[in-house]
């Protein structure tokens, strides 16, 4: 049987935290954000800023000569990090998309896609990219996971 893949939008953007991460035309170096979080109560520790992603962006931005401040109306507010490729997970709900996602099996495919904003002029407003790519594993429920897989993923109180 060959294996099955699903090509998931994810990231912020203007729909989902008014801001388009950047890219730059010429080189194609991008920095990925994920989408705010607001609605969902992270499990305690499990949560990801974008405090924590500010780094990053100052880094990128300095090795992309972008002359810009961090989005300050992202400042003191979560993120919701799916994928998060430190630990090589991907969730969503058991509904919409999720329903696709929960009967991938072993050897089957998520690859995900942003939209970016050009950090210089170019013939696009906006670049839509491939940036990432996973092999399913397996397929779990949040609540089917041991408390060992559970320290090594941040799950969402609502995911449970």
């Amino acid at each position: 049987m060959h294996p099955k893949g699903l090509l998931m939008r994810v990231g912020i953007d203007k729909t989902f935290g008014q801001y388009n991460a950047p890219i730059n035309p010429e080189t194609n170096d991008y920095l990925y954000m994920p989408i705010p979080e607001d609605r969902h109560k992270f499990k305690n520790g499990m949560q990801t800023s974008y405090e924590d992603i500010a780094p990053h962006f100052k880094r990128w931005s300095v090795a992309n000569h972008f002359d810009a401040d961090f989005p300050s109306h992202l400042h003191q507010r979560n993120c919701h990090l799916d994928p998060d490729f430190s630990c090589l997970t991907y969730g969503d709900q058991g509904t919409g998309r999720g329903n696709r996602v929960k009967q991938l099996v072993k050897g089957d495919f998520l690859a995900f896609f942003a939209s970016f904003r050009p950090i210089r002029p170019c013939n696009h407003t906006l670049i839509y990219a491939l940036f990432g790519i996973m092999v399913v594993d397996r397929v779990v429920k949040v609540s089917d996971l041991s408390n060992t897989d559970l320290s090594s993923t941040r799950i969402h109180e609502s995911q449970k």
